[in-house]
This record gives C-alpha cells, sequence and structure tokens, in this order.
C-alpha cells in the first residue's frame, strides 16, 4: 500500500511539463534566446542591406559595446543578487538601488571620457563618423537604464515580467534596426538599435517600483561591490572568450569586412550554448 500511494505520488510526464513552462527562470531563458534569435535575424538581414565593408564596421561596434556593457562595474548584477536578501525593506531597497546607480553613472563617464581623450585618433582612423559614437554614448546610457530596471525586476523575484522585457527589446530591435539600415546604412542602424533600447528603457521607466536616494555610504557601496565582482568577472570572461578572435584581429588588422562573419557565427554559437541551461532549468 506504501509501496503505491508513493508511485501515484510522483508526478506525470505532464505535470513535468507543465512545471517546466511555467517556471521563472525558463520564462527568462526563452526571452533571453528569443533576444539572441532575434539578434542573429538581424544580423543575417543587416549583412544583406550593409554590404561585408559596412557590416564589418558595426561587427567592431558589438565588441566595443559588449565591453562597455560592463562600464557599471559589474553593480547591477549585484543589486539583483543583493535585493531579495532586503525583500520588503523599503529604505534598504532604496539605499542598494541608489548606491548601483550612482556608481554606474561613474563608471560609464570614465568610460566615454577614456574613449574620447585616448581613442580619437583610433576612431578617426577607422572612418567613424562622431556623429555615430555619439549614437553609441546614448545607446549605452539607455542600456544602463534598461539594466537597472532589469535588476530590480530580477531583485524583486518579477522573473517572467523580466523576460518579457528583454523579448520586447529584441523585437524593437529588429525591426528599427533593419529599418534604419535599409535606408540609411550604419547610421541608419545605430540610430534605430540606439532608438530600440531608449523605447524598452523608458517603457519600464513607467513600472519603477523604488524610490532612489542620495544618502550614500561606503559600507552599503562595499556590500554592493562585493556581491557583483564574481558574477562581473564570470561576465568579462564570457565576453573575452566569445570575443578575443575579433579583438586580436581588430588589434592586428583594425577594421574589416571578415569582422561581420565572425560577429554573426559567435551570436549563433553563444545563442545555442544557452539552450541546454533553458531546458534544464
Amino acid at each position: 500500500m506504501h509501496k503505491k500511494n508513493t508511485e501515484q505520488s510522483q508526478p506525470t510526464l505532464l505535470e513535468k511539463m507543465k512545471r517546466l513552462f511555467s517556471g521563472r527562470t525558463f520564462s527568462y531563458g526563452i526571452g533571453y534566446v528569443s533576444f539572441l534569435g532575434g539578434r542573429l535575424l538581424r544580423d543575417l538581414l543587416l549583412a544583406r542591406f550593409l554590404g561585408a565593408a559596412a557590416f564589418g564596421i558595426w561587427a567592431a561596434l558589438n565588441v566595443i559595446r559588449q565591453y562597455g556593457n560592463y562600464s557599471d562595474l559589474g553593480l547591477m548584477n549585484g543589486l539583483a543578487r543583493e535585493l531579495p536578501r532586503v525583500k520588503t525593506d523599503v529604505k534598504k531597497s532604496s539605499d542598494l538601488a541608489s548606491h548601483a546607480v550612482t556608481g554606474t553613472l561613474f563608471g560609464t563617464f570614465l568610460v566615454i571620457l577614456w574613449v574620447l581623450v585616448f581613442k580619437f585618433d583610433d576612431i578617426s582612423a577607422e572612418g567613424l563618423t562622431w556623429s555615430i559614437v555619439g549614437l553609441m554614448f546614448l545607446f549605452i546610457g539607455f542600456e544602463k537604464v534598461y539594466k537597472y530596471f532589469n535588476a530590480v525586476l530580477l531583485g524583486q523575484d518579477q522573473v517572467k515580467s523580466a523576460g518579457r522585457w528583454l523579448a520586447l527589446l529584441s523585437l524593437f530591435d529588429v525591426l528599427l534596426a533593419t529599418t534604419g539600415a535599409y535606408f540609411w546604412g550604419v547610421y541608419g542602424l545605430v540610430a534605430g538599435t540606439t532608438l530600440a533600447m531608449t523605447l524598452t528603457a523608458l517603457a519600464m521607466f513607467q513600472k519603477r517600483t523604488i524610490k532612489l536616494n542620495l544618502n550614500l555610504s561606503w559600507p552599503t557601496f562595499k556590500t554592493l561591490q562585493l556581491s557583483s565582482l564574481l558574477l562581473m568577472g564570470f561576465g568579462l570572461l564570457n565576453v573575452a572568450l566569445h570575443n578575443i578572435d575579433r579583438t586580436l584581429f581588430m588589434v592586428l588588422h583594425g577594421v574589416d569586412p571578415v569582422l561581420g562573419s565572425y560577429h554573426a557565427a559567435s551570436l549563433l554559437a553563444l545563442a545555442v550554448s544557452v539552450l541546454p541551461f533553458v531546458l534544464t532549468s
């Protein structure tokens, strides 16, 4: 009798499938894979619209953008990790969010300053206009806004919502970036992808749940930074592994049409590498 009850209590295959597809991590993973799939589709279309030379410039910009993604010093990852620990404490949540935003603004300012001061000649030599570079700076700024709200959603256990916003960003990006590239080339592409990020960030701003304050303190910042260092290290290592071939090529040969092929292939490889994580969540 005891054996029979044990067998009856075990979930069926249908119940296991329902649990899998309704899981929060799976939902976010689907959003992430949709995001990567959207970028792969976008870049396949861009390669057709732009041609090899212009697409190589776009691939080079993406390498820079991926490293610039960590100008927040990993604080947004730390925020997503620390918010669940303070739970419903409004003051502590506000303190953590304020320190994450302040540190991100400072780190992003240093990155932009470094580009303007030390990379001026390189940018000119590669044929990039300062209007395109300015749009990339704007993109980075609104990307930080998006990352902040994404961290808040993850920290407040709203994982499914974070996945939906990521999928929406992918949809905007495919539509606006490819349309811009079709009509105005690289400039239209950068403007389109910047607009996609801006629209998503502004839409998420309407859903904000944490008020920021200016009561900054070193202990709070230290707690947040220590929590983020390991995650930032893994993130940078992952970016380095996926970009080492393109980075070395850019150092040795500068921007070249072959970078476009590397870029598309790396997106496909990244999407495939995420699938096991999604299916086993």
